[in-house]
């Protein structure tokens, strides 16, 4: 049957897309490439797409103009340090203006981000750019083929047409969706039930959605199909106990993968679990510090992306509002594709103390990392009033209190006593449509220096 599955996929891979399968292939040889060939081939995409911007696209034609710099006066990738950056506030203020000129309206779709981790933005994604191939690429890390039976728990606004013809188009794959906006017992029991018939190798989602189902399974104690291979999450950091858990309760490796809204497939786990492939060969990836210079190797600063792909609607130096951190180790799955830890938190999910220092989301993140078998999920919310609400899930049979008694103090510690900290448990932490957020902030920025 894998045979006959693989061959029918390929097939009508090659018929009716084959743009996808020539570029899956590409993906394949370049993460294979040495480093100076991955380096070269990524500085030449970033060479075309600035002059492409500038002769095609209104808002870097003016924004270059007066900035005083043209393309050819980046001839080298330090040179490429100097180029703009660009800013949510450019998204959302210029978006016509961002669009390519002479584009074939069917050549692109919009997407809008969403508004939970700030004021959503809406971008244009390059129809023409066969990313589903970059999935692929990822899950062969995993030892899962793209034919094989795949799972979903994303939010979805697919019609009954639109499933039937995925269907279609899918066969003989089998794929299962379940929609995480709105998951109840009745949708999850009826989604496992499908589940364990069809027996997908791979179990995508939202992390938060994921993990419930996951909590479902065990609080009600259903047996799960022991042949899934990989459970793949994204949209919210990975925290270690949730991974654990989940790993435990699935059978299988769970495995984190980055990307936004505006950027998708930006960085992804290997077998190795510890840290993120850059998939530098469609993406350019830099970590800034707080003067917009580039962060040591190690160290954390917010991430800017430049989509190499996207020519409908360039992103160029794409400050995504996320922090992470460069590795520079060699990772022993022998994939070449640089690396980067996994993103902490979001720039505006830091805290602020009444006099004005900050604690960084990087930190609050990893407040209970050494007590992974005591808690099992947690949220860290700062009010308006400054101060800090901890509301956690706790492992029955541990030493919560003593756990507690020292996040406490540390956090005592790194606030200087500037504010109250409290702690309530609770039984559940509301998600995001199956998003999870660890660290909230209701301080408004735009006030605080007021």
């Amino acid at each position: 049957m894998e045979l006959f599955k693989k061959n029918i996929f390929y097939a009508k891979l090659k018929f009716f897309r084959n743009f996808s399968f020539q570029f899956y292939n590409q993906l394949l040889k370049n993460q294979t490439l040495s480093n100076d060939e991955l380096f070269d081939l990524n500085w030449k995409k970033r060479k075309r797409l600035l002059f492409f911007a500038y002769e095609h696209v209104p808002f870097y034609s003016k924004k270059y103009k007066n900035a005083g710099m043209l393309p050819e006066d980046i001839d080298t990738p330090d040179e490429y340090k100097k180029v703009p950056l660009l800013t949510k506030d450019d998204l959302r203020d210029c978006f016509s203006e961002l669009i390519s000129k002479n584009i074939n309206p069917r050549a692109h779709r919009e997407v809008t981000t969403g508004g939970s981790t700030g004021v959503p933005v809406k971008v244009l994604h390059d129809k023409r750019v066969p990313l589903e191939a970059a999935g692929w690429r990822t899950m062969q890390w995993w030892g899962v083929e793209p034919f094989d039976n795949i799972a979903f728990i994303y939010r979805l606004n697919r019609r009954n047409i639109k499933k039937i013809l995925n269907d279609v188009l899918w066969w003989p794959t089998r794929r299962l969706f379940l929609d995480a906006a709105s998951m109840t017992d009745e949708k999850i029991f009826t989604f496992i039930k499908s589940y364990n018939k069809i027996q997908p190798l791979v179990l995508q989602g939202y992390g938060g959605a994921v993990y419930d189902v996951a909590l479902f399974l065990e609080k009600n104690k259903i047996s799960f199909n022991s042949t899934t291979k990989a459970v793949w999450v994204t949209s919210s950091p990975l925290f270690r106990p949730q991974r654990k858990k989940m790993e435990t309760i699935f059978c299988c490796p769970v495995y984190d993968q980055y990307g936004c809204s505006e950027i998708n497939w930006i960085a992804s786990e290997c077998k190795e679990q510890n840290h993120l492939h850059i998939l530098s060969d469609i993406r350019h990836v830099e970590f800034l510090d707080n003067s917009n210079k580039e962060s040591a190797t190690g160290e954390y600063g917010d991430l800017v992306i430049t989509d190499l792909e996207n020519y409908v609607f360039p992103l160029i130096r794409y400050k995504v509002g996320d922090r992470g951190r460069k590795l520079s180790k060699i990772c022993p799955c022998g994939n070449s594709l640089p690396l980067m830890d996994s993103v902490k938190g979001r720039i505006s999910d830091s805290f602020i103390l009444p006099s004005g220092r900050i604690i960084s989301g990087d930190y609050l993140t990893t407040i209970f990392d050494d007590y992974t078998e005591v808690i099992n999920e947690f949220q860290v919310r700062q009010h308006e009033d400054y101060s800090i609400k901890i509301l956690c899930i706790p492992n029955p049979g541990n030493s919560f209190n003593d756990v507690i008694e020292k996040v406490i103090n540390e956090l005592i510690k790194k606030t200087k006593s500037e504010v109250p900290i409290n702690v309530e448990t609770t039984r559940n932490i509301p998600h995001d449509k199956g998003k999870t957020r660890f660290i909230i902030s209701d301080l408004k920025f735009d006030n605080i220096n007021e």
